[in-house]
């Protein structure tokens, strides 16, 4: 459902952080993921399918031999199950989201603060240090949007909570890369693929 929300604000984008400065476009690319299962990790392609299904999607499934029919350059040797989707996924630039979401929330008046959470208060006050020493901006409302940080943000306003208010925030760094090939002569349309 999440990502069936998602489209609806992607198609509509620049309608809703659009600013009379600032047209948006994230580079939106329509395409399909195939999700490859080997015969240790089909039951959980299944149960993901089923889920999908459920809510909706639009999911093919491919047993290894339709799949070496219809990308016949792929090695499906160990591939007992996998699925892709007809419409509505694809992917984005981030970065021109994330600075789709700044300029709109500048626009509304909230203030950007650039630099290290160094603390909290109880009485709703975050201590920053953005380079040239500690600052401590009051708010009314606080969004943890400090990334791969965040569980170690967290960690600091819950020292500010009473015990019954804190909870944790299980977000660790991880390392994530995607590349992409240019062959002049190989297949075409093959789709972004996980195993």
């Amino acid at each position: 459902k999440l990502s069936q929300h998602s489209m609806k604000f992607i198609n509509n984008i620049d309608r809703i952080l659009g600013t009379p400065d600032n047209t948006v476009n994230i580079n939106f690319k329509n395409g399909s993921y195939l999700f490859l299962a080997t015969e240790e990790t089909a039951p959980t392609l299944a149960e993901n399918i089923a889920v999908q299904k459920a809510a909706g999607v639009d999911v093919n499934t491919y047993t290894g031999r339709e799949l070496q029919e219809k990308y016949p350059f792929m090695n499906t040797e160990d591939i007992v199950l996998a699925s892709d989707v007809n419409k509505n996924e694809g992917w984005f630039d981030p970065w021109l989201l994330l600075s789709a979401f700044k300029d709109k929330v500048k626009e509304l008046g909230v203030e950007i603060v650039k630099g290290r959470v160094t603390g909290f208060s109880e009485n709703r006050t975050v201590k920053v240090d953005s380079g040239s020493g500690p600052s401590s901006y009051h708010y009314g409302d606080f969004v943890n949007a400090t990334g791969i940080h965040a569980s170690f943000t967290n960690d600091l306003l819950n020292c500010a909570l009473p015990v019954d208010k804190r909870f944790s925030l299980p977000v660790t760094p991880q390392k994530r890369q995607t590349f992409t090939i240019a062959v002049r002569d190989g297949p075409r349309n093959v789709p972004r693929t996980l195993r």
